[in-house]
């Protein structure tokens, strides 16, 4: 029983860790990522999380102003 338990801890630990690895988009280009942080947006090693990529409505007219 105890390893049964032991195995379902684990599992579900690799299922949650799996999910929020992926939440980051990468931004191969240096002047984009500049534009980006000019926006107060935060890179992490050409990295943006999803969440503040999701938040774009129109990313050309925001990069032009």
């Amino acid at each position: 029983m105890r390893k049964l338990n032991y195995l379902l801890f684990i599992l579900l630990f690799v299922i949650l860790t799996l999910d929020t690895s992926a939440q980051t988009t990468f931004v191969p280009d240096d002047n984009f990522e500049q534009a980006l942080q000019d926006l107060i947006y935060d890179l992490i090693d050409n990295l943006i999380f999803g969440k503040d990529f999701e938040s774009f409505d129109n990313i050309a007219e925001t990069i032009q102003r």
